[in-house]
């Protein structure tokens, strides 16, 4: 089984906080729908005009018609866009890394002691913190199922995997995937075209 995933970055808009929330979600939207227009077209040469996006219950997003059985995944923080095509079902997540507001244990409703504990011990907590966010992400919208059910997945699970990307910026994101394959193609989008710069897979 083979993924794709092609990761777009806004490093060309330094300062974001001339949009409002609103605005930078539908630039994150549209740009969002473009790269996963390039990415069937150049995959399957599908074009997304013959296609609509459409969400489940819980927010997954699946195409419509389901053409040569594609599975896709759309996530995006800030500067940085996940689009990922696959032939079986996908969860990704993307989020900033940021200080942690709070005491880790405050967050047992989505993570076990284990986990917890696990957390606590680093110094710099808020990037494991973020990791294993995203990992709970990832394998909640893999599943097409709600946040508060995150405490039915392990951050340990071996089918999460997680980078850490940075921005041209220096800003730091934690990007966290899962599915049922064994075999990852990562393309990042510079602006020109698509570049290769990961054939991996990184667990924690």
């Amino acid at each position: 089984k083979h993924i794709f995933f092609d990761i777009g970055c806004l490093d060309g808009f330094r300062d974001l906080s001339f949009f409002s929330s609103r605005s930078l979600f539908k630039v994150h939207h549209a740009l969002a729908h473009g790269m996963l227009g390039c990415v069937l077209r150049k995959l399957y040469n599908i074009s997304i005009d013959k296609i609509t996006i459409k969400k489940s219950k819980y927010g997954k997003p699946f195409l419509f018609p389901n053409l040569k059985n594609i599975k896709i995944g759309i996530s995006h923080c800030e500067h940085i866009i996940v689009v990922a095509v696959s032939n079986c079902e996908i969860g990704i997540d993307v989020e900033k890394v940021e200080k942690l507001q709070n005491d880790v244990f405050c967050y047992g409703d989505f993570f076990s002691d284990d986990e917890l504990l696990y957390i606590d011990c680093f110094l710099e907590k808020s990037e494991i913190f973020t990791v294993f966010w995203t990992r709970k992400e990832a394998l909640i919208k893999r599943f097409g199922l709600r946040i508060c059910d995150g405490l039915k997945f392990s951050c340990f699970e071996k089918t999460a995997r997680s980078f850490i990307l940075n921005s041209v910026s220096g800003q730091k994101y934690a990007f966290s995937y899962s599915f049922s394959g064994d075999d990852v193609n990562i393309y990042r989008y510079n602006g020109v075209g698509f570049s290769k710069f990961f054939k991996t897979g990184w667990c924690i």
